[in-house]
């Protein structure tokens, strides 16, 4: 939608700012559409990530902290699987410890030149993600507690100012969807049915350890880590960053280490805090990968000093052991969980939804979906060799496949009821339609609410019921969520007059 000019479309649909999409548009205008070119852009910046965090390593260390650094982001596995996943935030999280580094020389140098590379990082960086925001918030801390006086405080206040100027154009165009937007309905409901992932522990653990992902991820079909790793792992990582601390203050560079503490847990607590508060717009293992950087070189820190600074009498020998312990644990996780991100794929719904219907359904049939799944699994579907028609239900998720329709819907009940009973009026007359197939969606309960998806489907499904169509459970696939009904044995079928307006009861 990007490259074809239809940005103000996009926005009011997806409101993650351009710069990633921009870039992949292009990419598809010069090569194509394969697998290969939508996943090119982060496989490149999850590959350049490793270089750059050794570079804010050794800036803000040594040389040899930057390396440590380098290999414990290249066995992060929230990294890795970022960085097989079309999305932004291999880019984000290389934009932000590129925007760290010029924050640092900002402070350091306090010239002209370093401030302006520092505001255009930071303003590529809002433009990626609007986490780039609290980034804004940490380089703000950072300048009031690092400035070397009150004339670099006040450079690089202008900075941020400019920066944030910069984005306000789009934050002007994308403010009056963002309410409508399906990311915060979507967090809500995990938060409803996850409360326990708002807890500030969880929260921290998950980006520590990298292994147990937030429930959304676990439903990839990713195997659980193991409760004594997933312990040892966490335990390893916070003795690194007592380690980190102890290095800095006997270093003397308990600045760089305050730097990177706010670099790192700025940007987390405060959407984390937002989320608390009762605007859901943080999942915990996904938003703050952005952050990593920051704890990669906090964690070199701690095991360069246990690694490379020589200790005597008789404390080498506990060295010694909390080292061999340490190192353990962080290979141990890693290798488990590289592993299962490598060798036990995710169940592909989609592909195998495409791959049933093109076996069951004839070319008199028709297949009903929503959105994204409706589109995904034609193409799907078209690849296994079926020409079978699709529809969307509702209709508007054909121009839309997002979830801001559904949100729309849920404020006309009649409405979406009335489409419902036409659209299966409309079927009961045509002679062809043999056997309507749903491709449902899984529905989320909670004591005292259900997921709008499923007020969505109920409307067709109360109808259909209401005409007679009768439901062919040898024909339906409950794995993948596909349900199926056969027109009534006797013609005409009359319209579903009986059938409840809005807001009955369905059928059992």
């Amino acid at each position: 939608m990007t490259a074809s000019g239809r940005l103000a479309e996009q926005m009011s649909l997806e409101p993650t700012p351009p710069l990633y999409y921009a870039l992949v548009g292009l990419l598809i205008k010069l090569f194509g559409d394969s697998d290969f070119v939508l996943r090119l852009p982060s496989v490149v910046f999850g590959a350049a990530g490793i270089p750059t965090v050794y570079v804010l390593g050794r800036v803000l260390f040594s040389g040899r902290v930057g390396w440590i650094a380098a290999c414990l982001l290249t066995i992060h596995p929230l990294h890795v699987f970022y960085s097989r996943e079309a999305r932004v935030y291999p880019l984000l999280l290389c934009l932000t410890m590129w925007t760290l580094w010029a924050l640092w020389r900002a402070l350091d140098r306090d010239t002209t030149r370093a401030w302006v590379i520092f505001g255009a990082l930071l303003v590529a960086t809002c433009y990626s993600h609007f986490y780039g925001l609290f980034l804004a918030a940490t380089a703000g801390v950072a300048i009031v507690f690092w400035g070397r006086d009150n004339k670099t405080r006040g450079r690089g206040v202008i900075a941020v100012a400019l920066a944030l100027l910069g984005f306000a154009p789009y934050v002007a165009m994308t403010f009056p969807h963002l309410q409508q937007s399906g990311a915060a309905w979507s967090i809500e409901s995990f938060y409803r049915d996850y409360p326990e992932e708002r807890r500030l522990g969880k929260v921290l653990e998950t980006q520590l350890i990298g292994a147990d992902y937030h429930p959304y991820l676990r439903q990839l079909d990713r195997p659980s880590t193991p409760p004594w790793l997933r312990v040892s792992s966490l335990l390893a990582q916070l003795v690194l960053l007592l380690a980190a601390l102890a290095a800095a203050l006997r270093s003397g560079r308990l600045r760089a280490f305050g730097f990177l503490a706010v670099g790192w847990l700025v940007p987390i607590l405060i959407p984390w805090g937002v989320t608390l508060l009762g605007r859901a717009i943080f999942h915990a293992g996904r938003h703050d990968v952005y952050a990593l950087g920051g704890l990669c070189v906090m964690l070199a820190v701690g095991l360069d000093l246990l690694l490379f600074v020589p200790a005597v009498g008789f404390r080498r020998g506990l060295r010694v052991a909390v080292t061999v312990g340490v190192v353990a644990a962080l290979v141990w996780g890693a290798f488990f969980r590289l592993l299962a991100l490598h060798l036990v794929p995710p169940q592909d719904r989609h592909r195998s939804t495409g791959a049933w219907i093109a076996e069951h359904a004839t070319a008199g049939d028709r297949v009903f979906a929503m959105g994204i799944r409706r589109l995904i699994t034609q193409h799907y579907t078209q690849i296994a060799g079926s020409d079978v028609v699709f529809e969307s239900f509702p209709s508007s998720t054909d121009r839309h496949p997002g979830w801001s329709d559904v949100l729309e819907l849920m404020k006309d009940q009649e409405a979406l009821h009335a489409e419902a009973r036409r659209r299966v009026e409309e079927l009961g007359k045509q002679n062809a339609a043999a056997t309507i197939f749903l491709l449902l969606r899984p529905y989320e309960h909670t004591d005292d609410a259900v997921s709008s998806t499923w007020l969505v489907d109920r409307h067709l499904l109360e109808n259909l019921w209401a005409a007679g169509w009768i439901r062919m459970s040898e024909l339906e696939s409950p794995n993948l969520q596909i349900g199926a009904y056969r027109r009534p044995e006797t013609q005409p079928v009359e319209g579903p007059g009986a059938a409840p307006e809005s807001g009955g009861e369905p059928s059992p």
